[in-house]
């Protein structure tokens, strides 16, 4: 039902309902009534219909990014941030940064003048910076691992070591990897360092002396020494000196703690036997005559 008097008309908005066969109907403007008519042919074509989407709804650094489009044109152009440009239907992007992080668009053609666009929100998230602790301990004892920047972990280790939580409980040397997971999904990894160092072996011998003798106990294998005995004997050097006049008093078991310049604790046992002196006695007479 479009009409209009004006010699160049305008249609806003149209819609495949405009196509059709236009006529123009011109009458001079004296007193000639002689008209003129002609026509032309208008094609309004639809729009492409097109839809865009991520793949991988989660984008971690380093992963690929997957843009998907549909649409019902023949030709597609992207476009996004860094300079990103891409004619394929479903491009992807390798190795992303967070610089790759924002809006892309994808503009579809149908070959001839028509288009249509529509974009997709990209998020690459950031990787969790894991720091992991270890530390050293002696034979027999154990410690706690440590780690953060994540929300969840997960660790590795020596003879099949496996444990959840930031702060698992070791006791063998080795190397312990940790992987975090941050609350979008992100994983980081870090190691942390086991050493176990070895009790020290505390050699000592036991010692017999005689009454009045020196008595005295050596112990090797360690930095430095705590020496108990009887009689609430102490000393803290390798050779404890207990007296140089020994007594039976001071017989009995005597022990010693010998700590290596590691802080590793080993301990040992001396016998002290202080022996009774020998008692001599004489007896009897011896005359001696002149001239034998």
């Amino acid at each position: 039902s479009f009409t209009s008097t004006s010699q160049s008309p305008t249609i806003n908005g149209v819609t495949t309902a405009q196509s059709g066969v236009y006529t123009l109907t011109v009458t001079a403007n004296n007193a000639c009534s002689a008209t003129t008519t002609a026509t032309v042919n208008v094609v309004v074509n639809a729009l492409p219909t097109v839809s865009a989407t991520l793949v991988n709804t989660v984008v971690c650094e380093g992963q690929t990014i997957e843009l998907k489009a549909n649409g019902s044109g023949s030709n597609y152009t992207w476009s996004g941030p860094s300079s990103f440009t891409s004619t394929q239907q479903n491009p992807t992007i390798a190795s992303a940064t967070t610089a790759n992080s924002g809006t892309y668009t994808v503009v579809v053609s149908d070959g001839n003048i028509c288009s249509a666009s529509t974009t997709v929100q990209v998020t690459v998230n950031t990787l969790p910076v894991l720091t992991a602790t270890g530390g050293t301990i002696c034979q027999g004892q154990s410690l706690n691992l440590s780690v953060s920047g994540a929300s969840t972990y997960s660790w590795t280790g020596p003879n099949g070591f496996t444990a959840t939580g930031a702060s698992p409980s070791v006791n063998t040397q080795g190397i312990y990897t940790v992987t975090g997971t941050n609350t979008t999904g992100c994983i980081g990894t870090a190691t942390a360092s086991v050493t176990v160092n070895p009790l020290p072996t505390i050699n000592v011998s036991n010692v017999e002396v005689c009454v009045g003798g020196v008595a005295q106990l050596t112990a090797t294998g360690a930095s430095t020494y705590s020496w108990t005995g009887p009689n609430g004997f102490t000393s803290t050097t390798a050779q404890a000196l207990i007296s140089n006049n020994a007594t039976t008093a001071m017989n009995g078991v005597y022990t010693v703690v010998g700590t290596t310049s590691l802080g590793c604790v080993g301990s040992a046992t001396a016998s002290l036997t202080v022996k009774e002196n020998p008692i001599v006695t004489i007896s009897g007479n011896r005359v001696i005559c002149p001239d034998g």
